[in-house]
């Protein structure tokens, strides 16, 4: 790989990483959403692996949020500490599931999650 290219995927990585942060945190949530398709539309990263790294990637975008939500006194800590324990439990399940999954599934319900997503913010 020649320099301009390897430059090239580089700034790839870091405007797909500037994009789903910015998503996450204007909105608390979504930069997966847009990683995702990213990853596998503009970097060609086979698609199982997109939703892995995603989660992989959004982790630490979420803690960064999470430090200037909290500067900001956005959140309750004790609704926090509650809601985390039912999404570590869920994550984990759905983690050793995940294997187990047809990436066609995945994708569809990710594309099902999105879709319900996007009529709840446009009506309610």
């Amino acid at each position: 790989m020649e320099k301009s290219e390897k430059f090239s995927e580089k700034f790839k990585l870091v405007a797909v990483g500037l994009l789903s942060g910015a998503v996450n945190g204007l909105f608390g949530t979504g930069g997966g959403m847009l990683l995702v398709p990213l990853l596998r539309d503009w970097l060609h990263i086979d698609e199982k692996k997109t939703f892995a790294l995603s989660v992989c990637v959004i982790l630490p975008v979420c803690a960064a949020g999470l430090i200037v939500y909290m500067a900001k006194d956005g959140y309750n800590p004790l609704d926090a500490a509650a809601f985390s324990a039912g999404g570590i439990v869920g994550g984990i399940t759905a983690g050793k599931l995940f294997g187990k999954v047809p990436v066609s599934l995945i994708g569809k319900a990710f594309g099902v999650l999105l879709i319900l997503g996007g009529i709840r913010a446009a009506f309610f």
